[in-house]
């Protein structure tokens, strides 16, 4: 059988995430099977990011709209995770073909709201278009095969000394803020001397504020993760460590929204094979 460590070992870094991603939906159903718990309405997003000092380059590997973002060391934006979304016309198009239909509603507010459903289902309502889980969809076409970006981390041009940052957090982060100001936030604080711990520290409670602004009763959930990628070439000063940022569920946030019938789908028996 086919490992992640030999098809990392052929340099194939890609086919490697991929087929994690493969084992990982897997070993979730599984597990769920024997703890006799549904995952027909139950799901999550996913975002791995691949390195190796040796090499030149950052793979990532997600499913939904857990973003991961590459920053010069000044805060720069040098590339980003497109999110998995109905408003995505790529997205749209696979899952509608596979059987899904897409509802989109204009809130009092202003703000547009996209959900997946089953066609002619009333479920799952699903904001995102590819997850780990959520298997009454998994049949059409909302997948757990994630997209494989890779990105240069050699010869990242700056005017700023150092190494590139690698930010990866969920949309409870990236839905009120936005990657732009994420990325001005983090260069600023990090070329004023802040630790990696406490720049994401201090971006959880902007976050979290943002979220108070814009709904006083809900904040969505916020995880986030912050380290330095050196290029090849790079030398470190003492042993290598990863600077990880901060995570915290300021609430619970369902990327589900029901037509009034879902209840019977996840009160349904669970057979258990």
């Amino acid at each position: 059988q086919t490992s992640c460590a030999a098809l990392l070992a052929a340099g194939g870094a890609e086919a490697a995430l991929r087929h994690a991603f493969l084992l990982a939906e897997e070993d979730l159903e599984l597990q769920a099977r024997h703890a006799k718990t549904k995952l027909l309405l139950s799901g999550c997003t996913a975002t791995c990011a691949l390195w190796n000092p040796a090499h030149r380059f950052v793979w990532i590997g997600y499913v939904g709209d857990s973003r991961a973002a590459l920053l010069d060391p000044g805060g720069d934006l040098l590339h980003e995770s497109l999110d998995h979304k109905a408003s995505v016309q790529g997205e749209r198009d696979r899952v509608m073909e596979l059987g899904c239909e897409v509802d989109t509603q204009q809130h009092p507010d202003g703000t547009e709201e996209t959900r997946v459903f089953i066609r002619d289902k009333c479920y799952p309502g699903l904001t995102i278009t590819r997850s780990m889980g959520d298997t009454c969809v998994k049949d059409h076409g909302v997948d757990a095969r994630p997209e494989v970006l890779c990105w240069p981390i050699d010869n990242c041009v700056s005017q700023h000394s150092g190494a590139p940052l690698l930010i990866v957090a969920s949309d409870g982060l990236w839905q009120p803020l936005g990657t732009m100001r994420v990325a001005t936030f983090v260069g600023d604080r990090v070329s004023r001397g802040l630790s990696m711990q406490d720049t994401v520290e201090e971006l959880l409670t902007m976050a979290k504020a943002s979220w108070h602004d814009l709904d006083r009763e809900y904040c969505d959930d916020i995880a986030m993760l912050l380290v330095t990628l050196p290029g090849n070439g790079f030398s470190w000063e003492s042993e290598p460590s990863l600077d990880a940022g901060a995570v915290a569920h300021s609430a619970w946030g369902s990327t589900h929204r029901n037509r009034g019938c879902a209840d019977k789908l996840e009160n349904a028996p669970c057979n258990i094979t």
